[in-house]
């Protein structure tokens, strides 16, 4: 049955994977991957409060589960949790060092922080694991943007739009940096 909702899961049918893992947890409390599992669901729906408890038991019978940790970190930046958030992305990274989704994670956490040498390195290293990846690309414009190193945020703006014309993100943050350069013009 934890095999039938992992499926579900994958196949975005979230009521459905949930009724499993709750069927399977009403047998077996210490199921850690259901609790896991079910709190992927709620995360999902945007169920925060619920995927948190879920997530949470998961961590107290498996402490390492790197999914788990990840989905903590996840609902903890939906509630804008940003230090606890920020500090569940690290834990997830010292299990998986390489993991694109905590690296952003960690650094969207530490702009939001203004801990601008922290978001830039998460970046950064986002970046030397995937080059292409356009949301490190602004993630890193962004944090060099509020150095007031315009000119190399306008770069990483631009490179972002060739790789996602349609980026929102670039775009606005592209703005921001032209109108920072006029400003500093005079």
């Amino acid at each position: 049955l934890a095999a039938r909702g992992r499926l579900l899961l994958k196949m975005k049918k979230y009521h459905e994977a949930m009724e499993c893992f709750t069927f399977v947890l009403e047998r077996d409390k210490d199921d850690s991957t259901a609790w896991r599992d079910k709190g992927l669901a709620h995360l999902a729906l945007k169920e925060y409060p619920e995927a948190l408890e879920c997530f949470e038991e998961a961590l107290l019978l498996r402490p390492d589960d790197f999914e788990a940790i990840l989905g903590k970190a996840d609902v903890l930046y939906a509630q804008a949790s940003y230090n606890s958030s920020c500090q569940s992305y690290a834990l997830a990274l010292q299990i998986e060092p390489d993991d694109l989704h905590a690296l952003l994670g960690r650094g969207r956490c530490a702009l939001l922080l203004n801990d601008i040498p922290a978001a830039l390195a998460s970046f950064e290293a986002a970046l030397f694991r995937d080059p292409r990846n356009s949301a490190a690309l602004v993630g890193r414009a962004d944090g060099l943007l509020r150095m007031n190193r315009t000119k190399d945020a306008l770069a990483s703006y631009d490179l972002a739009l060739l790789l996602d014309p349609q980026s929102s993100a670039a775009w606005t943050g592209r703005g921001d940096a032209l109108l920072a350069e006029k400003d500093a013009a005079g």
